[in-house]
């Protein structure tokens, strides 16, 4: 993760910027914990960062914009390949982040294409493209799109992305204040599925969050969950996030419903369990 450099544009530091009652930086890292185990943060030298409880790595290279910070990454991450966000990106959907690295396999990186634009900031990039990026910074060919003419690259199609951010959420940056201001206007509603029984042991986990664009709905939600946690698809859910007959979901403990047209707030949660414990 990239920590927003000198944000200039913004006129202020985009990591600490406030953002759904925390800094962007720990809305961000929050994101790709629920994608990957190690989740390395690089920021420039000396610039002050939020805590996030993620390793911190300094880039050591001044005014050399993100592709120092890439090489920071490659160097120090410790991993055969990273993915490259950078902090502006609020709506950062995990499934897309493990997407990626899944298509990634196999090449020297994977670089999303979502309406006719290439996003070389949200995109994996293997530790055999490092000599690649020190030539790139020594020849002041300082655009992280330059990398894309350099090795294997996997150039991921907008239909492959809607499967894993049917709604491009991550792609949602953030460069100006207006760009800010409108970004919070649009916050998704954030909920938290319960899961019990077999959909707790298939998940790995009781509690699964998911982000759903407004107006909120039940059924944006559950195929949200399907994608945040596709071992639930198959017994539990369909791919559209439909649960079999077998399941049940309870809003905030007070109502089963299956009507998939229902609205959900901020802060809801939703019990999902089997249909003979929910009587």
């Amino acid at each position: 993760m990239l920590a927003g450099g000198l944000s200039s544009r913004m006129q202020r530091p985009k990591a600490w910027l406030p953002f759904g009652g925390q800094p962007l930086l720990v809305r961000v890292v929050e994101a790709l914990r629920r994608a990957f185990e190690h989740v390395v943060v690089v920021g420039a030298e000396g610039q002050d960062l939020p805590f996030t409880g993620a390793t911190v790595l300094r880039d050591g290279l001044a005014a050399r914009g993100p592709l120092a910070g890439i090489q920071a990454a490659l160097i120090g991450a410790g991993t055969p390949a990273v993915f490259a966000v950078s902090c502006d990106a609020p709506f950062l959907q995990p499934a897309l982040a493990r997407h990626m690295a899944h298509l990634a396999e196999g090449h020297d990186a994977a670089v999303p294409r979502w309406q006719d634009r290439l996003h070389p900031l949200l995109a994996v990039y293997s530790t055999r493209l490092l000599p690649a990026v020190s030539r790139l910074l020594k020849e002041d060919r300082l655009r992280p799109v330059f990398l894309l003419d350099e090795g294997d690259v996997r150039i991921v199609e907008e239909d492959e992305i809607l499967a894993a951010d049917p709604h491009g959420l991550s792609f949602c940056n953030m460069n100006s204040p207006d760009e800010y201001a409108a970004a919070v206007e649009a916050i998704p509603v954030r909920v938290t599925f319960e899961l019990f029984g077999p959909p707790r042991l298939l998940a790995g986990g009781s509690e699964v969050a998911v982000d759903v664009p407004r107006p909120a709905l039940l059924g944006s939600a559950l195929a949200a969950l399907a994608r945040e946690a596709p071992a639930l698809v198959g017994s539990v859910l369909d791919v559209h996030g439909i649960p079999s007959p077998a399941y049940l979901v309870s809003v905030n403990g007070r109502e089963f419903t299956v009507d998939r047209g229902r609205t959900l707030a901020d802060g809801d949660r939703l019990l999902l369990l089997s249909a003979s414990a929910g009587g």
